[in-house]
């Protein structure tokens, strides 16, 4: 590639980014990104979703809304981690999935790897997490070998 044409390239994208705004190329960005994800995936997160807002008891829409906090917070983190350890989805993909970051999902599988029984409110994180990935690694495992 000739210099020229990098520099125009670079120009091309500052002019984009003045016109639309640095966050919305960076959304676009990632969902060109996170278009990796098959049909098997796709059914497998809504599987998750489903799962994880019976067990917490929340709506769908509260799971995907940013301000709140306590149960839906905790179920977000526990999808972060379900899909990572089910799916082959990178942590920017789990993170545009939610729109969120991608140090959300980095920051919730470094607070699962610590978690440990003898604090309640993990020992009840862990054992809703158990329950549910029960459920998904049938669905995970029906779908393999049904392909298989």
């Amino acid at each position: 590639m000739k210099e020229t044409d990098i520099t125009s390239i670079f120009k091309h994208i500052y002019n984009v980014m003045r016109r639309y705004g640095v966050q919305n190329v960076i959304h676009k960005l990632r969902q060109l990104e996170a278009q990796g994800i098959d049909h098997f995936e796709t059914e497998v997160i809504e599987a998750i979703i489903v799962h994880v807002t019976c067990q917490y008891e929340i709506s769908r829409k509260d799971l995907f809304e940013g301000k709140k906090r306590g149960a839906c917070s905790d179920a977000r983190k526990m999808c972060y981690i379900l899909m990572k350890e089910n799916l082959s989805l990178n942590e920017m993909q789990i993170a545009w999935y939610f729109d969120r970051h991608n140090k959300a999902v980095y920051r919730a599988m470094y607070e699962y790897a610590q978690m440990n029984n003898s604090i309640k409110w993990q020992r009840e994180f862990l054992e809703k997490k158990r329950i549910v990935d029960e459920k998904i690694s049938m669905l995970v495992n029906q779908r393999l070998s049904t392909e298989g």
